[in-house]
């Protein structure tokens, strides 16, 4: 029997590698026999650069960067010297992952820490920089990002603003500095343009801190950017499918840095050669943190469980939270949460790798060692239950 584990990250708890080596600890309890194929994924947010690494190695390089709201750290990404090529995690410098809860604040956080992170990169000599674009905690359109690359953003009096949404609504002029020669990719997990109903403001403003009120706010000050990128450089933007990513990072990328977006899945999927993985196994187990009808459009787990019918292959997903079940069991075969759904959040996150290693457990003797019809109906398609 041939299983391919294959989760992304459980956020706010495991990354995907811890997050795979749990669920094999629980099958291997039941089916010690089993081949087990681990291969965590990544879909453009945190664990992109560590996709990379599984794939293609290289050094992990440490820098004295900052956090989204400008205090000192210390980030890591992926060097591939032989290649000239450096993989980035946003998340990794302006990430929520950095801030609590009550220092979230999207009007005054800016991405550039992470253009601390790409401008080393570029000294170092890169030719070709990846961004994984998730998890960010800002909401700037990139402007912390190439500040850190030389952009200047002024007022109407000439004065120089700090590159967060605060201080750009006073933005009157943008200054490009010389071009870099690098080719800069955004991989992105959502498809949001920069502005409007369904930009990034509106879309992921409040999950970072925004109330109602400041949601116009943000919008506008973008919006603002946009306008100037438009007159001053004749490009247009704004409209583009994962411009709204990270903030409008994505949008910072395609503007500032003349790069492009790609799907974040499908770099991933080729990069892991996960056709050849779904096709190699009979069965396919996949989760992450939460899964929601947002999982089916461009996240991993709905990449791989694609690619798994496609193949014809049975696909069962972890998760610590559930909703849409309705809709994900047109997708998934098992829908497996870690725990009772009356357990705190913050009960579930400091036992996750426990929790999803006893439902990994679970699973395996109710899909595997108890398969008849009138068990099968408890886990195929609904979901397991504590």
């Amino acid at each position: 029997m041939r299983i391919l584990i294959a989760p992304d990250k459980f956020k706010g708890s495991l990354d995907a590698s811890a997050a795979a080596s749990a669920i094999a600890a629980g099958f291997q309890r039941v089916i010690p026999d089993a081949s087990l194929a681990i291969h965590p994924i990544a879909d453009g947010g945190e664990g992109t650069a560590a996709a990379f690494h599984q794939s293609l190695g290289g050094e992990w390089i440490t820098v004295s960067t900052v956090d989204a709201l400008e205090r000192p750290l210390q980030a890591e990404y992926l060097w591939l010297a032989e290649r000239q090529l450096a993989v980035l995690d946003m998340s990794s410098a302006s990430g929520l992952a950095q801030l609590s809860i009550h220092e979230r604040n999207p009007l005054r956080t800016s991405t550039r820490g992470t253009g601390l992170m790409a401008l080393d990169a570029i000294q170092r000599g890169a030719k070709t920089l990846y961004v994984g674009l998730g998890g960010s905690a800002t909401n700037d359109a990139g402007c912390g990002f190439a500040y850190a690359l030389g952009w200047k953003f002024r007022d109407t009096d000439g004065n120089e603003l700090a590159p967060c949404p605060t201080a750009l609504q006073s933005l009157s002029r943008i200054e490009a500095p010389p071009a870099f020669d690098v080719e800069m990719i955004g991989i992105c997990d959502v498809n949001h343009p920069l502005l409007g109903e369904q930009g990034c403001s509106a879309s992921f403003g409040p999950q970072k801190g925004a109330c109602p009120a400041d949601v116009p706010i943000l919008d506008q000050t973008l919006k603002r950017v946009a306008d100037l990128i438009e007159t001053q450089l004749g490009k247009t933007f704004r409209h583009c499918p994962g411009a709204g990513a990270a903030g409008g990072l994505g949008f910072g990328l395609l503007a500032f840095g003349a790069g492009r977006l790609e799907p974040g899945f499908a770099v991933i999927s080729e990069l892991l050669d996960l056709p050849t993985r779904v096709a190699e196994a009979d069965w396919v187990f996949t989760g992450e943190g939460k899964l929601d009808a947002q999982s089916l459009r461009g996240k991993g787990p709905g990449g791989l469980a694609q690619l798994a019918q496609q193949a014809g292959k049975p696909i069962g997903a972890f998760a610590g939270r559930i909703e849409d079940a309705e809709q994900l069991r047109e997708t998934f075969d098992w829908l497996i949460p870690l725990a009772d759904p009356a357990k705190s959040l913050e009960e579930s996150l400091t036992n996750a790798r426990k929790l999803l290693t006893l439902a990994a457990e679970r699973a395996a003797r109710r899909i595997f060692q108890d398969p008849s019809p009138e068990k099968a109906g408890d886990c195929h398609p609904a979901p397991f239950s504590g």
